[in-house]
């Protein structure tokens, strides 16, 4: 009897697993370490997005057009620099979303389960439009029409040093 009501314990307790309980009066402090970053705060209050479904979601509540992605599937960093001192005009930020999808630019270390979230973002947006290419570093720009659906208008591959050394 005691097994049975051991078993059922654990059964009910399994939904409470890994979150942290709140204290009580601070339900709304804990943080959720199991939802990485979908963006990063710029300098000039514009956001660079990790996450395409969090940039086009943006893009349609702010009335923005495109989207530029910059996506390497590689784990060459190609661009680690872009997130350094990147600021553009709030003038281009009305207009669009830049996102980046490079693995290794969040941590996978502080999320549940030790797994590097930008590769489950970057294998999102291949679902999302399974007809490209994406087996180079490239910049890919995305539209949006006024009735909310994207679409791929043009993708810029980036020779990296191996690629334009294999070509030679």
């Amino acid at each position: 009897m005691r097994f049975y009501c051991f078993v059922l314990f654990v059964l009910a307790s399994l939904p409470t697993w890994g979150k942290e309980l709140p204290l009580r009066g601070q339900e709304d402090t804990v943080s959720d370490k199991f939802s990485p970053p979908r963006y990063l705060e710029l300098s000039n209050g514009e956001r660079l997005y990790y996450s395409y479904p969090a940039a086009l979601e943006n893009a349609k509540d702010s009335g923005k057009c495109c989207i530029f992605v910059y996506f390497n599937p590689t784990s060459k960093k190609v661009w680690t620099d872009i997130t350094k001192n990147l600021c553009f005009p709030i003038d281009l930020a009305n207009v669009f979303n830049i996102v980046v999808m490079q693995p290794g630019f969040v941590s996978p270390k502080d999320f549940y389960p030790k797994l590097d979230p930008m590769v489950l973002y970057m294998a999102d947006f291949q679902d999302h439009f399974w007809e490209l290419d994406l087996q180079e570093p490239c910049v890919i720009l995305v539209t949006i029409d006024a009735k909310g659906h994207d679409r791929v208008e043009r993708v810029l591959n980036i020779p990296t040093p191996l690629s334009v050394d294999s070509k030679s």
